[in-house]
C-alpha cells in the first residue's frame, strides 16, 4: 500500500468529498469542534465553550478551506489525509515576518495515523515553500501534534491562555526556514 502525494494551489472539485469525508470524520477531535467554527482562521474562541457557528454545520469550515492550498495524501485512491495552508497570512497579536505559510488545517484518517503522514506534509511544505517562515497553532492538549512540531525544530512563539477553554490555551508554534526556498 504506496502512500501517494499531490500539491494543489485550488483543490480540485474531484477532492471535494474527500475532504468533506475527512472533516466529519475528525470533526470532534478539534477543539473546539470545526463545526463549531464560522473560518479556519477564526481568532478568537468562546472561552466558556459555546459556538459561534450556531448552526453547528461544518460547511462554513469547508467553504473557507477551499480558498487555501492544500497538500493531500493518496492510497489506493481514497484521500486519507491533507494539510492546508495559506501564504502570508497575518494573525492580530502574533510577530511573524509577512513572508510566511500559515498552515490551517491537517487532518488525517484514524486508520492511517502514526504512519509519518503529517511528518511527509511538513517535508513537502518546507522544502517547496517560497516563504521564510512556517507557522502554525494548536490547542496546548493536542500533544502529538505539538510533539512532532518540536521534533521539527518548532518554536513556541504565542500561548493565549484559556483561549479555548478553561486550562486549554492557543499555542501557536514556528520555523524560519533559511535556505529552503526551490
Amino acid at each position: 500500500m504506496t502512500t501517494s502525494y499531490h500539491s494543489f494551489k485550488r483543490l480540485p472539485e474531484i477532492y471535494y468529498d474527500g475532504i468533506m469525508r475527512l472533516l466529519i470524520l475528525t470533526d470532534h477531535e478539534f477543539c473546539p469542534p470545526l463545526s463549531s467554527r464560522v473560518s479556519t482562521t477564526q481568532e478568537y474562541f468562546c472561552q466558556d465553550g459555546s459556538s459561534y457557528n450556531k448552526d453547528h454545520s461544518i460547511s462554513l469550515y469547508f467553504q473557507a478551506l477551499l480558498e487555501q492550498s492544500f497538500i493531500i495524501a493518496i492510497v489506493d485512491s481514497v484521500l486519507i489525509g491533507f494539510l492546508s495552508y495559506i501564504k502570508d497570512h497575518i494573525v492580530a497579536d502574533v510577530n511573524v515576518l509577512s513572508k510566511n505559510v500559515y498552515v490551517s488545517t491537517i487532518c488525517i484518517d484514524p486508520g492511517y495515523r502514526r504512519r509519518g503522514i503529517t511528518s511527509c506534509f511538513y517535508d513537502s511544505l518546507e522544502a517547496d515553500t517560497e516563504n521564510h517562515l512556517v507557522y502554525t497553532r494548536t490547542w496546548s492538549q493536542n500533544h502529538s501534534h505539538i510533539n512532532l512540531l518540536i521534533k521539527r525544530k518548532y518554536e513556541l512563539i504565542r500561548e493565549l491562555i484559556n483561549d479555548r477553554a478553561s486550562g486549554i490555551n492557543t499555542v501557536y508554534y514556528a520555523k524560519k526556514l533559511d535556505g529552503l526556498k526551490k
